[in-house]
């Protein structure tokens, strides 16, 4: 049995429309999806467990002017201590992220056992101390 022309382009039409509702369906479940963003205590972590193979490492920890508490790490470097930043899955000696106040300065092990113990969950109070462990400026 032969397809006339018409009922073909019927059928196109069809599988067109069944393609584009896939592509469409892809997209909003890509869009949809959750995504998780890097956290500075994330960020911290990893330039520190880095660069502590070659060089002595701490976290330091405080406030923004906002009052949100922010982490990030340092190394020595000829003595003296340098910021490290994140670029991918490379670290380097950069500038402190923004402003916030210097409070407490943590070796890695000890903000590792801070974040793990100390730190409450998201969906608890945002407010706890990690005071107890890290040293006061």
């Amino acid at each position: 049995m032969e397809m006339l022309p018409c009922q073909h382009l019927t059928c196109q039409k069809k599988h067109i429309r069944k393609e584009i509702f896939l592509v469409i369906l892809l997209f909003m479940l890509c869009a949809c999806s959750p995504t998780f963003k890097t956290q500075c205590r994330h960020k911290a972590i990893f330039c520190a467990s880095v660069m502590r193979e070659s060089c002595p490492v701490r976290i330091v920890t405080g406030l923004n002017p906002q009052g949100i508490r922010h982490a990030q790490a340092q190394a020595q470097v000829d003595k003296k201590w340098e910021w490290l930043v994140m670029r991918g899955n490379e670290v380097y000696i950069g500038k402190q992220d923004y402003t916030f106040t210097d409070t407490y300065r943590f070796t890695f092990n000890e903000y590792i056992l801070a974040v793990t113990t100390i730190l409450p969950p998201k969906s608890q109070s945002n407010s706890g101390s990690m005071a107890y462990i890290g040293k006061k400026r």
